[in-house]
């Protein structure tokens, strides 16, 4: 006689779950199409944005903005878009070049040349050359000029300009 304690542990082993469960096939699936293509559109939207950030973020912009006044952060950006520059001999001319961006630019010494045109030719009216601040990412002039047409280059040591501007002084 078999003990009743053996049928407890008598459990069939052929019960599978495949048996009790629906056949889905992603291949019917309405979405997976829709699936596909949404998860292409999320990845190229991720690699144009890290792609970008890469990219604008190392490009330095060079401005130079040229006043009568104190050139402070909150006027610089007017005065730096200004082209048509024209400034009094006497008062003091203030000269501002700033680099932006989020690298710092690749030389450790700047020269700012202020030349000035006449009937001869142009000729040097003021130059300042300096180190690279370590902290700020602005160079700062400030003197007295002559009237006349003048031009400003900004460049580095090696004489490559990183950027040039025409003003009058009345």
């Amino acid at each position: 006689m078999p003990s009743s304690r053996e049928s407890i542990y008598n459990v069939n082993s052929d019960i599978r779950l495949e048996d009790y469960t629906e056949k889905v096939s992603n291949k019917n699936d309405k979405f997976h199409l829709l699936k596909i293509a949404g998860a292409v559109v999320f990845g190229s939207i991720v690699l144009y944005l890290i792609l970008s950030y890469m990219f604008s973020s190392s490009e330095i912009k060079y401005q130079l903005a040229i006043a009568n006044d104190y050139i402070d952060d909150k006027n610089f950006a007017t005065l730096a878009e200004n082209d048509d520059v024209s400034v009094f001999a006497k008062k003091p001319v203030y000269i501002r070049f700033q680099w932006l961006g989020s690298e710092d630019i690749a030389t450790d010494y700047l020269r700012i040349n202020i030349y000035k045109f006449t009937p001869k030719g142009k000729i040097e009216a003021a130059s300042i050359g300096r180190t690279k601040p370590k902290t700020a990412k602005y160079v700062y002039f400030m003197g007295l000029l002559d009237a006349g047409e003048h031009l400003i280059e900004v460049s580095n040591r090696r004489g490559e300009t990183f950027k040039s501007k025409r003003f009058d002084v009345r």
